[in-house]
């Protein structure tokens, strides 16, 4: 199965590259630099936030906001649907094993690996930073903050500190305007949007988008610097300096370098642009606030049924509704099967309950030869022994033994017509096999409704040897009352103990 933590990438490297784009091509010219930052930041937190909000909807309501739970759904299915004609071929323990180590797991440690290293970097240009801090020289005669080291070839900023090179000798107008384009950028915290993008990028490593939107981040906080000193120094003497001090590419990813010639050109470009209208303005908001409208709408909605007169739900499997129920509370926290058929309009051929307490309920799936198997004993168990009192049902379980959970329960149900249609002693492939197509219909059908969901392990599924499958005969009529709806605490005199 797809790990969601690298589906919840994928989607938010697509949101981001739709969001992107668009900001892209409708505020690339624009010069209203502070609005330009506040929607960079808000772009990334779309991404990364989108992808992680789930809001129920009704279908009939909005039914095209399906696109990210389609993506969602066709990512987490890994096992395919085979067809219930096909015979069940014997699996040995060598063939599970490499069949575990799927495509998918390849690329989620190949993600992992991708992860690790752009966390690595980060991590050494920040010690790199923290020991110019520490050993670095403080130069108190131009300024609290600024600080000189011998491996410092040019000036730049980081956080709240200036670094420039030992023994640098800048005329006084030069170190002014040095002085003033640094500090606006940590007047205005401009690290902080470079660190969120860093780890943003962390996480989406491998796309284009984030590394797009990061080039762009810096070169707005250099505009937003500019125009602050272009208010106090002329053109001519600020290019003069930016050209004079002007290096071949950054010191490091997360500081703010005072002039890099990669995009020096584009930057006394801007300083010359004209202010562009607020009419502008307003309409690429608009538009792009569209996008982000639609985008979420798209991300966020999550379909559900409106009743459970799902037209994917058979009669049959509402007439026996309230057997297939399930719920379990741990920790404070409900499951219930329920939820998931209303959400998902699917259902397990049975559920699991196990002895461990480490776990939720474990949905039986059937592999192919015994869904035919099912299939037939529906056709003539159901049919023969069904009558207009009583509803005869089928039961699937798994169980150590013969004598199964569900035999031993005398509530709701006649057990004493209880019958066993089939019982099959299962090989340990079998069982593993069993076990495979739990974790993908759990992954498929439960995890969008209950995220949190605790999947048994396979030594809590390995010990249960025989798959039986009983009939039992339950009145069809359903029941007028609950026991907690015949009286009230203020009904009776004494309350019950």
């Amino acid at each position: 199965m797809w790990n969601p933590l690298f589906i919840w990438s994928l989607k938010a490297g697509l949101i981001l590259s739709f969001l992107f784009a668009a900001y892209y091509l409708l505020f690339r010219k624009n010069t209203q630099f502070q609005l330009k930052r506040v929607l960079q930041v808000v772009i990334l937190l779309a991404a990364i936030s989108f992808p992680l909000i789930k809001i129920s909807i009704e279908k009939n309501t909005i039914p095209t906001v399906y696109a990210f739970q389609q993506l969602d759904n066709s990512l987490t299915k890994e096992n395919p649907v085979l067809n219930p004609s096909e015979k069940l071929l014997s699996i040995s323990q060598e063939e599970i094993q490499v069949s575990n180590f799927s495509k998918a797991a390849i690329i989620w440690w190949i993600y992992l690996v991708g992860v690790s290293l752009s966390v690595l970097i980060i991590l050494i240009e920040l010690t790199k930073l923290s020991y110019l801090v520490f050993k670095g020289n403080r130069e108190s005669n131009l300024g609290q903050n600024v600080i000189s080291h011998p491996s410092i070839k040019y000036p730049f900023s980081f956080m709240k500190w200036i670094f420039i090179p030992t023994h640098s000798e800048y005329s006084e107008d030069d170190w002014r305007i040095i002085q003033a384009h640094e500090n606006l950028h940590l007047q205005q915290q401009h690290t902080l949007d470079i660190l969120f993008a860093s780890f943003t990028q962390c996480l989406l490593w491998y796309h284009p988008a984030v590394y797009l939107i990061q080039r762009s981040m810096k070169a707005n906080h250099e505009s937003l610097a500019d125009s602050a000193v272009l208010a106090s120094t002329p053109y001519n003497q600020y290019s003069k300096t930016l050209l004079a001090l002007s290096l071949r590419t950054n010191t490091l990813t997360l500081s703010h370098s005072f002039s890099v010639i990669s995009s020096l050109s584009k930057r006394l470009k801007l300083m010359k642009i004209k202010k562009t209208p607020n009419k502008k303005t307003y309409l690429s908001m608009f538009a792009l606030l569209f996008l982000f409208t639609a985008l979420g709408v798209q991300t966020v909605a999550y379909g559900q049924n409106t009743s459970i007169d799902s037209a994917s739900v058979a009669d049959s499997e509402l007439e026996n509704f309230s057997y297939n129920d399930i719920y379990s509370f741990r920790e404070g926290q409900t499951f219930s099967s329920v939820e998931i058929w209303e959400k998902t309009g699917n259902r397990p051929n049975g559920w699991l309950s196990l002895r461990s307490n480490s776990s939720h309920p474990l949905p039986i799936i059937l592999s192919n030869k015994y869904k035919s198997l099912l299939a037939n004993l529906e056709e003539v168990v159901l049919n023969e022994n069904s009558t207009n009192d009583s509803k005869q049902i089928l039961r699937v379980e798994l169980s150590e033994n013969k004598e199964t959970y569900f035999s031993k329960l005398k509530v709701n149900y006649d057990f004493s017509q209880r019958r066993t249609e089939f019982i099959a002693e299962l090989t340990v492939e079998e069982r593993l096999a069993f076990y495979e197509l739990s974790k993908a219909w759990v992954e498929d059908n439960i995890r969008h409704v209950y995220p949190d969901y605790q999947l048994a392990l396979e030594m809590d599924v390995i010990p249960l040897r025989y798959l039986i499958i009983s009939s039992l005969k339950t009145p069809s009529s359903k029941r007028k009352f609950n026991r907690d709806d015949v009286f009230s605490s203020n009904e009776v005199d004494i309350k019950a103990e």
